[in-house]
C-alpha cells in the first residue's frame, strides 16, 4: 500500500470485503512499529493492557468524558484524552490509521433504526484516527491487538442527520505524520483540523439490513427511500 507507506503486505491480513463492521470484529489498521509502518489485522473494540477483562471502546472522546458535553462545533476548551487512564498512554505512544470508504451513522436518539451511509465523493478512501493496545487476557494467555476511534463534535453534515459526534479523520498530508511522536498540543490540532471531512455527503440506508448485523456486503450500501403510509 503505497499509500500508507507500507512495504510488504502479508497474505494472512486478507479480510473478507466487509462494509458492516460491528465492535468485536475484525479491521485493518495502519501503525507504525520500529520506524516501520505496518498494516494488521486489529479487533474493534479498545481493550486497555491493564484491564483485568475485555471492554471493547469502540470509540475515544478527544476532550475527554468531562469536556465539551454539548458537543460544541467551536469548542475551545481543554482536550484530556491525555489524562484519561483508558486512553492516554495509546493516544500518546500507540497511535493508528484506520482506512475506510464509508463508515455507518444514524441520529442520536433513533441510531441505527435510522441509519446514514457518511462517504466523500472526492476521498474514495480516507483515514480516520484511532488509538490501539495489546491485551493479554488472563484466563487463557491469548493476546490480542485492539483499538478504538477517536471522536470529536459532529461536522455540519453529520449534524443533518441528528448526531452529536463524528470520528476523527486525518487529512492525508498528516497520515504518515499521525504516526509518529508528537506533543499533545501537536495531536489535537490534527485532530481538530481536517480537510475531509469539508467532502462529506450522506444517504439514508436500509435499518433492516443495517441492524440485522447478517448482511456484510454491497447490499448494504443501497440507497434507501422509507415506506410512509397515504390514504392516497
Amino acid at each position: 500500500m503505497e499509500r500508507y507507506d507500507i512495504p510488504d503486505i502479508n497474505d494472512e491480513l486478507q479480510l473478507p470485503f466487509d462494509i458492516n463492521i460491528g465492535v468485536g470484529a475484525q479491521a485493518l489498521i495502519v501503525l507504525q512499529q520500529d520506524g516501520v509502518n505496518r498494516l494488521e489485522k486489529a479487533v474493534f473494540g479498545f481493550t486497555p493492557s491493564w484491564s483485568k477483562k475485555r471492554t471493547s471502546y469502540f470509540n475515544a472522546r478527544i476532550e475527554g468524558s468531562d469536556n465539551n458535553t454539548e458537543n460544541q462545533l467551536n469548542y475551545a476548551g481543554p482536550y484530556d484524552i491525555v489524562k484519561s487512564g483508558a486512553f492516554k498512554s495509546a493516544f500518546m505512544k500507540r497511535r493508528c490509521l484506520v482506512p475506510v470508504r464509508s463508515f455507518i451513522e444514524g441520529p442520536e436518539k433513533e441510531k441505527l433504526s435510522e441509519p446514514y451511509l457518511v462517504y466523500s465523493p472526492t476521498a474514495p478512501l480516507f483515514s480516520l484516527a484511532g488509538i490501539y493496545e495489546y491485551w493479554t487476557n488472563p484466563v487463557n494467555g491469548e493476546t490480542y491487538l485492539t483499538f478504538a476511534i477517536l471522536t470529536r463534535a459532529a461536522c455540519h453534515t453529520v449534524q443533518v442527520i441528528r448526531h452529536h459526534r463524528m470520528p476523527v479523520p486525518v487529512s492525508i498530508h498528516n497520515e504518515q505524520s499521525w504516526l509518529l511522536p508528537h506533543t499533545p498540543d501537536e495531536l489535537t490540532a490534527m485532530c481538530t483540523h481536517d480537510t475531509v471531512s469539508d467532502s462529506w455527503k450522506t444517504y439514508a440506508l436500509n435499518p433492516e439490513l443495517v441492524k440485522s448485523g447478517r448482511v456484510h456486503d454491497a447490499a448494504v450500501l443501497k440507497p434507501y427511500t422509507p415506506h410512509t403510509n397515504s390514504l392516497f
